[in-house]
């Protein structure tokens, strides 16, 4: 009574306070029962120690008082309830003292305790004391037990109740007769303690139900959320079921799970039945469910009608495929029962699954199926490892999906669960090459939208590079580039550009990464090989004026890659060996008309891959192609290159890949360097036509068309004419770029450069710098690049000229010959 006036009190205090949240409210009312309980705790621990059971005794039930209270919320007073918890195991200590140690009468404290004024305390101390009546084993434990669960039944307030019975569990748990232990046989036997356990959780879920019923509509959505937060109240009678070790496998699946599940089923509540079954899969062993499957499946079906099945199932399925795969590493020959067990699972999983749809239509969404179905696919994959089986498997889910899926329209959930799911196969592989081996995912994917198969695209163009897997056969190409049709080729009623791609450089990286691909082809057989690489260059070439620049050159080096295999394999000296019948030519060729499809789109790129061809084509001996792709070059240096640094630039690349092609004949050769040579003298700037020209004499160098006078016409007729035209500022520089040059060939022993041209030109560089002439006569030059370049060019002429003797690799006459150069540093 003095608890429940404690209560009016605070209640009416908060009354005069309408200021004070509910937050504050719960907080005021939890301090004040805190409050009771520390003093009325200390009064009992207090009278404890003064041998005082009885006064111990009355000031527990005051402490116990409080938990009467209905003004907390469950969480606050689930606080108070574990701060009673606390209090209560020092009253069970001092009594397990009195009755083991003193000899106290145990029944005489459990008759006293049952006076106590209100049922909630006297139910509380009851349990406590009966926990200890139980370990004297004065009287048999399933007398006590039973005694205890029926009287518990005095409470029916939902949260009083649920804590009351939580507690009586806990005290319980480790004094349930159990097989083996020491209250097993006078005691009781596993079914009493399983019919105990299963009295109080059947008590439980009907208070914890009682909750959603008590109380106004409109609190409803309170109410749920305080039953949430007891859920593990209740999960916790599964659990102590579960630990008891006489529970074994036939128990479970002829006592244990038919009655837990008529609890279930009967209690008629959505989110109690949703609850409780995932409290099932949770807290037994995953044997039992396999053991056990049919029946726990067929419970399933006889839920709520709003009852969310793919929840349970794909949780039940989760955790089998994950003890699945454990066991299958460590299964022993007496494991046969399981084993049979778990080659069941896929098709009876798939036909609840069906039944689930068919049964409830309504609450059954696409996407619900989708889950269930990805669920499946898994587990299916994880129990069948070989093939045929694995494809087989993986075929008859993707089927299931593509006809259910098919018929109906999609929401948006489902295809983001699609998505995911098609990716399955791929990830459980860990190869997409292995993929290609599933009919039925191209028949999935056809009823996809674009975006959709778009990204499933995207992720399996990562998935080749990421498990690193070759494509090692036409038909393996022909499947990926089916699959991968979204992002290489446009389609009609596709989403606009700007919709599909945030910017111009995330479409280049999608397109990087497909061209990619024709690098992870490989065969040893080189037909084949030219094979796949054509293929793929007719699907690439679909792709529109838009993609084909980023994903046809990498087709063009792979060409060129394969024309030298095959001229080496043409040249093997393996008699066994089967050469290929394809020609180095013909892949020559197609890497050309390759090129003369992009030429409009990207000149310059284009360009300098007709020079990798030429330069294939001179590996291969196929000197007609080579002068080709170099005439191809060369028209589009003078059609397309109009920029004056771009121009400059790709003549340097032209020249020396022309340096590079010397094998090439002289009726090749030589019209090629006049080309060049001409294409020197027409750049833009006189700086750039200076350089050129002395990058030309290395065309005339090279064996075996070695010219002395054209390389001495590149070098000082043309180079220094063109000096007198440049600005006075710009003749240093130009003269020591043409003193090197000629330096290069004084060393390569090109007999038509003379000391004399260097000794003159060095006479005319130092002279410039010391003169330090600028644009105007007024303005000097800042001569310090120059000064530093003619200095490192003089250190190693003085290198040149110190190299001789016995050791040196220089012969004594070269020697003799550098040493007629007059090369002085400048004074620093």
């Amino acid at each position: 009574s003095n608890s429940i006036g404690n209560s009016e009190i605070r209640l009416g205090n908060t009354m005069e306070n309408p200021r004070l949240t509910p937050e504050e409210e719960q907080e005021k009312f939890s301090q004040e029962a805190m409050n009771q309980v520390k003093g009325n705790a200390f009064q009992m621990k207090r009278s404890l120690d003064q041998n005082d059971l009885r006064d111990a005794l009355r000031f527990c039930a005051l402490m116990l008082g409080e938990l009467r209270t209905s003004l907390l919320t469950p969480r606050v007073y689930y606080n108070l309830y574990l701060r009673v918890f606390d209090e209560l195991q020092v009253l069970e200590r001092y009594i397990a003292d009195e009755v083991i140690l003193r000899g106290a009468n145990v029944q005489e404290i459990y008759e006293v305790v049952q006076y106590a004024g209100n049922v909630v305390p006297r139910l509380y101390l009851l349990i406590t004391t009966g926990s200890v009546y139980i370990k004297s084993k004065a009287a048999p434990a399933r007398d006590i037990l039973k005694d205890l669960v029926e009287m518990c039944k005095g409470v029916q307030h939902p949260t009083r109740g649920l804590f009351l019975r939580s507690y009586l569990m806990r005290m319980a748990k480790d004094k349930l007769p159990d097989a083996g232990n020491e209250f097993d046989g006078v005691g009781g036997s596993v079914h009493d303690s399983i019919d105990f356990v299963l009295q109080n959780f059947t008590e439980m879920v009907r208070l914890w139900i009682r909750m959603e019923v008590k109380g106004n509509v409109r609190d409803r959505e309170r109410r749920e959320k305080e039953r949430s937060e007891l859920t593990m109240l209740i999960g916790a009678c599964l659990k102590v079921l579960s630990d008891l070790k006489g529970v074994d496998r036939g128990l479970y699946g002829q006592n244990v799970l038919p009655r837990v599940l008529d609890i279930v089923v009967q209690c008629k509540d959505l989110l109690a039945q949703q609850y409780l079954m995932d409290c099932i899969i949770m807290a037994f062993p995953d044997e039992y469910h396999i053991a056990t499957l049919p029946l726990f499946l067929e419970a399933c079906m006889q839920l709520h009608g709003s009852a969310n099945l793919e929840v349970i199932f794909t949780r039940l399925m989760d955790r089998l495929t994950n003890f699945a795969t454990g066991w299958a590493e460590a299964k022993s020959s007496t494991d046969s029962s399981t084993e049979k067990d778990l080659r069941g699972m896929t098709e009876l999983f798939s036909g609840y699954i069906g039944k689930a749809c068919a049964e409830r239509p309504r609450t059954t969404t696409c996407s619900m199926f989708v889950r269930m179905q990805a669920a499946l696919l898994k587990m299916a994959l994880r129990l069948h490892p070989a093939e045929p089986q694995r494809s087989a498997v993986a075929n008859q889910c993707l089927s299931t999906v593509v006809e259910y899926c098919s018929s109906r329209a999609l929401e948006p959930q489902a295809l983001k669960d699609l998505t995911q799911f098609v990716l399955i196969p791929m990830e459980q592989y860990q190869s997409v090459v292995e993929t290609s081996q599933l009919a039925k995912l191209a028949e999935l994917l056809v009823i996809l939208p674009f975006t959709i198969r778009r990204e499933i695209a995207l992720e399996f163009a990562q998935g080749v590079f990421r498990f690193g897997h070759r494509l090692e056969s036409l038909d393996v190409v022909k499947w990926v580039f089916r699959l991968l049709a979204p992002v290489i080729q446009e389609e009609d009623g596709q989403p606009p550009f700007e919709q599909l791609y945030p910017s111009q450089a995330a479409f280049e990286e999608e397109q990087f990464l497909t061209s990619r691909l024709v690098h992870q082809m490989y065969s040893a057989d080189l037909d084949a090989l030219f094979k796949m690489f054509s293929f793929a260059r007719k699907e690439f070439g679909r792709g529109g004026t838009s993609r084909i620049p980023h994903t046809l050159p990498p087709v063009v080096m792979v060409f060129l890659r394969l024309a030298c295999q095959l001229h080496e394999a043409s040249r093997g000296t393996d008699p066994s060996a089967a050469a290929p019948t394809t020609a180095p030519l013909k892949a020559l060729n197609y890497a050309a008309e390759t090129l003369q499809a992009l030429r409009e789109h990207a000149p310059e790129a284009v360009l300098k891959l007709f020079l990798q061809v030429a330069l294939a084509a001179q590996r291969c001996q196929q000197e007609g192609q080579a002068y080709d792709a170099m005439t191809q070059a060369m028209l589009l240096y003078e059609e397309r290159i109009t920029d004056s640094r771009a121009q400059s630039q790709v003549l340097t690349l032209l020249i020396a890949t022309t340096q590079s092609l010397a094998s090439l004949s002289e009726g090749s050769y030589g019209p090629l360097c006049s080309n060049l040579t001409k294409y020197a003298s027409n750049l833009l700037k006189k700086v750039e036509q200076c350089e050129a020209a002395c990058m030309c004499s290395h065309l005339y160098w090279a064996e075996p068309h070695r010219s002395p006078d054209e390389v001495m016409n590149c070098l000082l007729s043309k180079s220094l004419k063109i000096v007198d035209g440049c600005m006075p500022a710009q003749h240093c520089n130009l003269f020591l770029w043409i003193l090197n040059h000629l330096l290069y060939h004084f060393h390569a022993g090109n007999e038509k450069v003379t000391v004399k041209h260097i000794n003159v030109l060095l006479e005319v560089i130092q002279s410039n710098i010391n003169k330090g002439h600028g644009p105007d006569e007024d303005q000097p030059l800042d001569s310090a690049p120059a000064k530093m370049f003619f200095q490192n060019t003089i250190r190693y002429i003085q290198r040149r000229q110190q190299l001789q003797g016995p050791d040196s690799n220089v012969a004594v006459a070269d020697a003799e010959r550098w040493k007629g150069i007059a090369a002085t540093l400048l004074p620093t």
